[in-house]
């Protein structure tokens, strides 16, 4: 029988792709989350992070994995694209001073694509053939707007989706500088160009 994993690991990475833990209070809600029906037109991924680092565009990505019947898995990855829209921004808490907020949607076109693979795996269950879907946001590539501080750089993100009104909290206040890769490579990122 498929079985529809549901978003249970979303989470932000600089250099490495493993998730930080989610705060308690947000389990619940995250739980309410399946991709199988959630609107993709809805949902919505947001970071803040200190003023010193911007993420690149398409640095801010879903990965997704999924498998069919006797199919091998197939991975995908989708990279979201930055909002401007004020309405998005709404029920996010206001960016402490010396950091600001990106908030990020997915691309049309990919929303007709993952329609289309939610749609094969709706009909695998439909039909009792074995089968997984599993997805993770990740924010991986960044700039630097100014030298970097060897001093802690914290990160807070959230997500929205359809089945809940409002943003939920996936990580708060993680110390990039607290895993020793990612605060090596923070010392040599590129300028991001104006």
């Amino acid at each position: 029988m498929f079985n529809s994993v549901r978003v249970f690991c979303m989470c932000i990475t600089f250099a490495l792709s493993a998730c930080t833990s989610i705060p308690i209070a947000s389990i619940y809600k995250l739980s309410r989350i399946d991709f199988l029906t959630t609107d993709l037109h809805l949902f919505r991924f947001a970071l803040t992070i200190p003023d010193d680092l911007k993420p690149m565009p398409g640095g801010v990505q879903m990965d997704l994995a999924y498998t069919q019947g006797e199919k091998p898995e197939e991975k995908r990855v989708v990279r979201l694209e930055e909002s401007m829209a004020s309405a998005d921004f709404v029920g996010l808490p206001s960016a402490p001073k010396g950091t600001k907020t990106y908030v990020y949607k997915l691309p049309e076109n990919e929303v007709v694509t993952l329609n289309k693979i939610r749609n094969d795996a709706i009909l695998a269950k439909a039909k009792k053939q074995k089968g997984s879907l599993s997805m993770g946001i990740a924010a991986k590539e960044f700039c630097a707007n100014n030298p970097i501080p060897k001093l802690p750089l914290l990160i807070t993100t959230y997500v929205l989706s359809s089945e809940n009104s409002e943003y939920v909290v996936l990580t708060r206040d993680i110390d990039l500088r607290s895993d020793e890769t990612i605060s090596t490579s923070l010392d040599s990122l590129l300028p991001c160009t104006k």
